[in-house]
């Protein structure tokens, strides 16, 4: 059971993987800042939402 589950893996590591133009179109352009503090943001997302 594990060769074919490892074999399996293997394949599936070897296929390429096509992105549909479908996926494509669904990307946005926004890019997020490597840094971004998620816990600040959402803290000042609660400050405005509550104010």
């Amino acid at each position: 059971m594990k060769k074919k589950m490892a074999s399996k893996v293997s394949e599936i590591k070897k296929a390429e993987i096509k992105i549909t133009p479908f996926v494509k179109s669904m990307r946005s352009n926004i890019s997020i800042p490597l840094n971004l503090d998620l816990k600040e943001e959402y803290n000042r997302y609660l400050i405005e939402k509550y104010q």
